[in-house]
């Protein structure tokens, strides 16, 4: 019996055919919202990070800061280049991103000169816009 009557197929191998599309755009779907998963990731651990900077009253003794177990430097420099990294590699999941409102380059760059520069608080806001967090408390 066939299942459409202008086409050789018959009903299994129309199933069949309909699960390997399926397949097909599972697997796509899965592809493309990695990146956007990962990015979330990232912005949660940014939020975590700035939490941690905003109760220790940055700038700071370096020596001090570490044993008051305030984030480094550092960490935020490497957060801003993973966000960059991944705005620049993962195009259609930028492109979605900046759909949902979020500005991943304008948060990596933000990011890396607030590692330069701790005391500027308008990067800190600058960040929370492009990550879409509710201000953060500047001191």
């Amino acid at each position: 019996m066939l299942l459409w009557p202008d086409t050789a197929m018959t009903w299994p191998e129309a199933v069949f055919a309909e699960l390997i599309l399926i397949g097909i755009a599972w697997n796509i779907l899965k592809l493309a919202t990695r990146n956007v998963r990962r990015f979330l990731e990232l912005r949660y651990e940014v939020r975590q990070q700035m939490l941690g900077a905003a109760a220790a009253l940055w700038p700071s003794d370096e020596a001090a800061a570490l044993r008051r177990g305030e984030p480094e430097p550092a960490t935020f420099r490497e957060l801003g280049f993973q966000i960059l990294m991944l705005a620049h590699h993962a195009r259609l999941a930028s492109w979605t991103l900046r759909l949902m409102g979020f500005d991943p380059i304008k948060a990596g760059d933000n990011l890396i000169s607030l590692a330069q520069d701790p005391s500027l608080a308008f990067r800190r806001k600058a960040i929370a816009r492009a990550l879409r967090f509710a201000l953060l408390p500047t001191r």
